[in-house]
């Protein structure tokens, strides 16, 4: 029998059956903390996703998949009452599990309900965020104060960049419980390659948020002077088909190119034999692409939000400071133009690791139970 204390973790982004490339840097920590705990996760799913993939929900022993109830695009401040509601009808599994902690990894709605569900238990919960669960929803009055009032209760909150922390703190959430730890980066993953392609990549989500129109849009300037350049997307999203038919009709359907969702070792070939990766977000904590990209040798043109300053620099990169078209074919053409010390960039990188990562974690967590 394991004397390792007991940690269940909850949230809705992890890797699922259908989608087995999603949330990977939550994969890869939640993986270095087997070290340390006996890990168990609970994974919210939005009912009508499990609907679909039911057959595919299989419950072992320490992964358990959470259908919960919503209705679609209205009542979002209703939420966290769902997935408390699917938490109360799997407490047989939840107590079978007699965790001795609790790590919610997502601020709203996970986050909320797993401190209103597991605080009437008395149990020890920390709270995970990671960028856009913060940035997005503190927009939302009443989403905020959800979360703000979750925070509060947590016994501690870990945020991914001091940007993030600093969201947190600005909004009186005790300085004592939040604690900026920086994810890592896979070595045996990502390295450096030997040669590179006439490659620009984007790597994400490809949807509004991300920049991605504006993108597309710097792309069709950018090849007029660089006509070999191909401009590679590896994500899925929303906008996916419109720019697929948008190049088509521009006549750069052979130089954009979708890949769609990839595992890491596939992400890792096409970011090594990049120029370039391009993140032109509205809106981040600190992507984990870009440590990746470090990891790579590959230097990146991202905008400076959230995080990302705190890893931008002129040995690293270029930030953009206005999301258009123009901006980013500015930065693009500037950071073509520029000779990077690619040495240098990967060994900013081996300041981020999971192992350190987890480590960190799990000081904090046992701390709070010994």
């Amino acid at each position: 029998m394991s004397n390792k204390a007991k940690l269940l973790i909850v949230t809705n982004l992890y890797p699922v059956p259908w989608a087995p490339n999603r949330a990977s840097f939550n994969a890869q920590q939640f993986a270095q903390l087997e070290q340390y705990f006996e890990v168990s996760i609970l994974v919210f799913v939005p009912w009508l996703e499990w609907l679909r993939h039911r057959k595919q929900c299989q419950t072992t022993t320490s992964l358990k998949y959470l259908p919960y109830f919503y209705l679609p695009k209205v009542g979002r401040k209703l939420y966290p009452f769902f997935q408390g509601l699917a938490l109360s009808l799997n407490s047989r599994w939840i107590r079978a599990k007699a965790p001795n902690i609790v790590l919610a990894s997502w601020g709203y709605p996970d986050a909320v309900a797993v401190m209103r569900f597991f605080s009437k238990l008395n149990q020890t919960c920390f709270i995970k965020v990671h960028g856009t669960d913060v940035n997005g929803n503190f927009k939302f009055a009443e989403r905020k104060r959800q979360m703000v009032n979750a925070m509060k209760q947590a016994e501690m909150v870990f945020c991914p960049s001091l940007a993030l922390a600093k969201r947190l703190l600005d909004e009186s959430v005790d300085p004592d419980k939040v604690v900026t730890i920086y994810n890592g980066v896979d070595r045996k993953i990502f390295f450096p390659g030997d040669k590179r392609a006439n490659r620009l990549v984007f790597v994400g989500n490809i949807i509004k948020t991300k920049g991605v129109l504006e993108l597309y849009q710097a792309f069709k300037f950018i090849h007029h002077k660089r006509p070999l350049l191909t401009l590679e997307w590896v994500g899925e999203g929303s906008l996916r088909k419109q720019l697929e038919e948008q190049a088509k009709q521009d006549g750069l359907g052979s130089k954009v190119i979708f890949h769609g969702s990839l595992p890491l070792i596939k992400v890792a070939d096409i970011v090594r034999h990049s120029l370039l990766l391009i993140l032109p977000s509205y809106q981040e904590g600190l992507p984990n692409v870009l440590l990746e990209a470090f990891a790579c040798g590959t230097p990146v043109v991202a905008s400076a939000v959230g995080g990302i300053p705190e890893i931008v620099n002129d040995k690293t990169g270029v930030l953009i400071n206005e999301i258009s078209a123009p901006a980013i074919a500015e930065a693009v053409i500037y950071a073509l133009e520029h000779d990077w010390d690619y040495a240098a960039l990967e060994e900013f990188a081996s300041s981020f690791d999971w192992q350190r990562n987890a480590k960190q974690v799990a000081d904090y967590l046992n701390k709070a139970i010994n």
